[in-house]
């Protein structure tokens, strides 16, 4: 170390009450630590030789040495958490697919009522969850879910409690495992389901089988009204409203009454349902 700086850390140990030694040790494990995690980038007279070509000159020089026991771990860890993660992927990839092919068969306008629906949904939740802690400021959190279970499933507090406790138990136990017994957990889990998911699958699809009955008699009614050009003029004036649109029959009375003439130059072609028969059944749970 040149004299200077050797004057420099004496006076620097002495402010700090400590020996030469120990506070050269300290600025060591500092500059160590600062590299390690980046917050040190750049040092004087010291180019930085990047972490790949550190990584490659290793290689070449233990190429064809056995892998020690510490490497041969941490690969198999890097290994296995490349495992758990594309099984994720490629589970959430298989549920957005599915999602798509059931929603592209779908209306527009049915896509749009269910869109309108889960805004809805989560609004009241939100309001609902407000409230409930607006009004219970001493609650617990798990007091907090199993209330929001209760709502969610419309069941008791002891089902509600049991539902919340078991997910609790769950992913205490996953934090736990490693990234290859966290793996085998998910697939023996999406092979062999609990009674508790299989009982909201089942709840699930039966309401969407409500909701789709609903829908069909809805749409069976619809077909046999009559289609008419007022009905045909207020979805227009709707669609055109809820894009913040200029209405599109701005010569003609809003709100249109049902039974004002329709002009003699009208396409026959524009009919439509009435506005209060074009909405279907909602149903929620």
């Amino acid at each position: 170390m040149p004299k200077i700086e050797q004057e420099e850390a004496s006076l620097a140990a002495k402010q700090l009450k400590l020996s030469v030694k120990e506070f050269l040790r300290v600025a060591i494990i500092w500059l160590a630590r600062g590299i390690k995690n980046e917050s040190i980038i750049r040092l004087s007279k010291s180019p930085r030789i990047p972490k790949d070509e550190v990584a490659m000159q290793w290689s070449r020089d233990n190429r064809g040495n056995p892998i020690s026991e510490a490497v041969k771990i941490l690969k198999d860890a890097r290994d296995d958490a490349k495992a758990l993660s594309d099984y994720i992927f490629e589970k959430k990839q298989d549920e957005g697919f599915r999602e798509y092919e059931s929603n592209r068969s779908k209306p527009s306008d049915l896509k749009q009522i269910e869109e309108e629906e889960l805004i809805e949904e989560i609004v009241a939740n939100e309001s609902w969850e407000k409230s409930f802690l607006e009004d219970n400021p001493d609650a617990s959190d798990m007091e907090f879910l199993i209330r929001c279970k209760m709502r969610e499933y419309q069941c008791d507090y002891e089902d509600a409690k049991m539902f919340v406790e078991g997910e609790i138990e769950d992913m205490e136990q996953l934090a736990k495992l490693t990234s290859k017994e966290r793996l085998d957990f998910l697939k023996q889990r999406d092979l062999y389901e609990s009674p508790r998911a299989r009982a909201e699958k089942e709840r699930k699809l039966a309401l969407q089988m409500k909701h789709k009955a609903d829908e069909d008699a809805w749409r069976a009614e619809l077909d046999a009204r009559e289609k008419t050009w007022v009905g045909y003029v207020n979805a227009r004036r709707l669609d055109k409203q809820m894009i913040n649109r200029p209405d599109p029959f701005p010569h003609l009375p809003n709100p249109l009454p049902e039974d004002y003439p329709m002009p003699d130059d009208w396409n026959q072609e524009h009919l439509g349902y009435l506005e209060k028969d074009t909405y279907p059944p909602t149903y929620k749970g």
